[in-house]
């Protein structure tokens, strides 16, 4: 197996429906990076797999995104939570840890030094996404003036989204939203713009299981300190 590949497979996350796509579109979720006392970045896949088998209160960045993707009244249950995550797939930006804590900022060299191993990871990703959801102003900024690749990303800021240009195919529809960790990201104007994004992707099918006029709950938002068990994506 390529050496690389096999990083990527402990890293990421890739559902085992992912080909199938969620409402038949194979998308990926791009977060920005995690943080922890040891400077020791948590792989995604580990994140997503605690997500779906525990309980903490770090859990309801996802829960808040998995409702903004589905227009969910009420949170996910556990079996729900499968069945989503199944259908995608899930990696961050960057490779290493941000920081000791939550509000700890990637460097600019971080920023481009990530850049290699994004493509990386798409080249492994297989089939190749359809379309991407960025999370967080930030890092979509991030990824538009990258120093290592100015044409890599190209963003309507009208719209909000835009296209990923990457060495080894298409470019990717993409599009940016408010960070899940954040309460804001599930008010109407998050929902709709991830929804119109959504609409005008192909082969689009609806999970029945899933109210789509809903709104997302007041749920508490991720912890600001530090904590060795609430890794930030």
């Amino acid at each position: 197996m390529n050496p690389s590949h096999s990083k990527h497979e402990k890293w990421a996350w890739k559902g085992d429906r992912y080909a199938e796509g969620w409402n038949g579109i194979r998308l990926l979720v791009l977060g920005e990076s995690s943080y922890g006392e040891d400077l020791v970045a948590t792989p995604p896949r580990v994140l997503i797999k605690h997500y779906l088998e525990n309980s903490a209160r770090w859990h309801s960045t996802y829960t808040r995104f998995l409702k903004l993707l589905t227009g969910q009244t009420a949170a996910p249950d556990k079996s729900q939570r499968k069945v989503l995550w199944g259908e995608l797939a899930f990696t961050n930006y960057l490779a290493d840890a941000a920081g000791f804590k939550a509000r700890d900022r990637p460097t600019k060299a971080q920023w481009g030094e990530s850049l290699p191993h994004f493509f990386e990871f798409l080249s492994w990703l297989n089939p190749t996404p359809q379309a991407v959801i960025v999370w967080g102003m930030p890092l979509w900024n991030a990824l538009e003036h990258n120093p290592e690749c100015q044409q890599c990303v190209q963003w309507n800021h009208t719209q909000g989204t835009g296209y990923i240009h990457w060495p080894g195919g298409q470019p990717i529809p993409a599009v940016g939203i408010a960070h899940p960790s954040s309460p804001v990201s599930c008010n109407t104007k998050w929902r709709k713009h991830l929804d119109g994004f959504m609409k005008k992707q192909p082969s689009r099918r609806r999970h029945i299981f899933f109210d789509l006029a809903g709104s997302c709950p007041n749920i508490p938002p991720v912890p600001s300190h530090s904590e060795k068990d609430v890794p930030r994506t």
